[in-house]
């Protein structure tokens, strides 16, 4: 795996998350929470490209409850491995009639191998 840029992460939808590629990086997901956070520290959130995926609250705030089914937000985490959830550490609330759809069309676009060139991060 090549080293992460500094101060740079991927967005990535939930696909993407469960390929595994980016084990053990920082990423950006976004999406809204679907469920209540569990006894184990987890909760659910479904991603721009209507995936469900499993979040860990152990080193973030615990979403409010107005946030289940609400605002799309912004989630900044660490991948685990293996089927371990998203380190969820950064959660930025962004609006409720933000298009995912349209967002997770950028998404594919940016990682497209024939337009990696115009989202690379700049090397120093």
């Amino acid at each position: 795996m090549a080293e992460q840029p500094q101060g740079s992460y991927p967005r990535i939808n939930g696909k993407m998350l469960q390929s595994g590629v980016y084990n053990d990086q920082l990423v950006s997901l976004m999406g809204r929470f679907v469920s209540m956070p569990n006894p184990d520290a987890t909760v659910s959130f479904q991603c721009a490209d209507q995936v469900v995926v499993t979040l860990s609250t152990e080193h973030a705030e615990v979403p409010p409850l107005d946030m289940i089914d609400g605002p799309v937000v912004e989630i900044v985490g660490q991948v685990a491995t293996g089927q371990d959830p998203l380190m969820m550490f950064v959660v930025r609330e962004l609006s409720k009639d933000l298009d995912l759809d349209v967002y997770n069309q950028m998404i594919e676009v940016q990682q497209n191998p024939k337009f990696q060139n115009y989202f690379a991060p700049i090397q120093a």
